[in-house]
């Protein structure tokens, strides 16, 4: 099944994938900071965490240019 797909696709598995990984780390770092866990433990693995969100959001942007460029391409 997932050697069919074009480029997009494969892209937009791996996206997927690295946003709920890292949205799922930063609830989990922000849940700790409700707790009561201090922020300078936390502030390396929140801001981890938010690399994470912010990396796959780009590389969404990125695969919408790729879909659309192989769209119009044809």
């Amino acid at each position: 099944m997932f050697d069919k797909l074009k480029l997009p696709g494969n892209i937009l598995i791996g996206t997927v994938t690295i946003l709920i990984i890292g949205s799922t780390q930063l609830w989990v770092n922000f849940v700790k900071l409700g707790r009561g866990v201090r922020y300078q433990t936390l502030k390396p693995e929140l801001w981890s965490s938010l690399g994470m969100v912010i990396a796959g959001s780009a590389l969404l942007l990125i695969t919408l240019v790729v879909a659309i460029w192989q769209h119009y391409r044809h």
